[in-house]
């Protein structure tokens, strides 16, 4: 009979990754809203998304929190330029 810890390991080694793709594309829309439109909620937004898809196993859930938070900084600096220089009409 195997050892107890032996099968626990072998459980762990052929667990995959939950299906994480729908979490994983709403994370990177949300990053990429936080640009533009209220960074303060997407930003968070997709980091939550990235990390759910963490926990359920896919490593490319903590590229996605990094890109929201990269985002985030990147849609904060962009609403402090102001408008007058975004949208100059001539």
């Amino acid at each position: 009979m195997p050892d107890q810890s032996t099968v626990a390991t072998t459980h762990e080694a052929r667990r995959t990754p939950v299906h994480t793709q729908s979490t994983l594309v709403f994370g990177c829309v949300s990053a990429a809203m936080a640009i533009w439109l209220l960074p303060y909620v997407f930003g968070p937004l997709g980091m939550i998304f990235g990390a759910m898809a963490a926990m359920r196993g896919d490593r490319r859930g903590r590229w996605v929190v990094a890109l929201a938070a990269a985002c985030l900084v990147l849609g904060l600096l962009v609403n402090l330029v102001p408008d007058h220089i975004l949208f100059s009409g001539s």
